[in-house]
């Protein structure tokens, strides 16, 4: 596949005993790469079961052996790095985006490309706002989710949700 040099870096998303969910940002929609990657993993002799999502570049392995030995083999194989040591410290605003990066990915998916996230708020925004006018609250509840709901548009348009920063 790729040598250990010029592989992808990887970073653990979660990770539980015996279930470890990875993420492969320079990778992501890459179809090829995650065949060879699940082909890859799979030869691991501690692994139980190995999935992969290439349009959200993520990879849950359930294993029998602890994250180091993960990437130890992965890193052996060409398959990508993992670093070591602790993992930085992600403030809160950038877990939540990322999770929602995982979100509009899953939802664009379902929806054939054709929905995102933000637009999918703003459309539940502006169904919102029709309830509180069909409720008679023209100036109250209303207008403030027709607010919401045109600023979520604004927000689609101008700073899509990209990938985390380690892509």
């Amino acid at each position: 596949m790729t040598t250990p040099s010029s592989a992808p870096q990887a970073h653990v998303s979660h990770a539980m005993p015996g279930r470890t969910r990875l993420k492969v940002p320079a990778r992501r929609r890459d179809a090829r790469y995650f065949a060879a990657l699940l082909e890859g993993l799979s030869q691991w002799p501690a692994v139980r079961r190995v999935y992969v999502n290439p349009l959200t570049a993520s990879v849950l392995v359930e294993h029998r052996a602890d994250v180091a030995a993960l990437g130890r083999f992965a890193e052996g194989k060409g398959l990508f790095v993992l670093p070591t040591g602790p993992a930085p410290t992600v403030p809160i605003a950038g877990r939540i985006r990322r999770e929602l990066a995982d979100v509009d990915d899953r939802l664009r998916v379902i929806a054939g490309g054709t929905l995102d996230l933000w637009s999918a708020t703003s459309l539940v925004f502006i169904g919102l706002a029709v309830v509180q006018l069909a409720r008679g609250n023209y100036m109250g509840p209303a207008t403030t989710l027709i607010w919401a709901g045109v600023s979520a548009m604004r927000q689609a348009r101008s700073q899509p949700i990209t990938p985390s920063p380690e892509a």
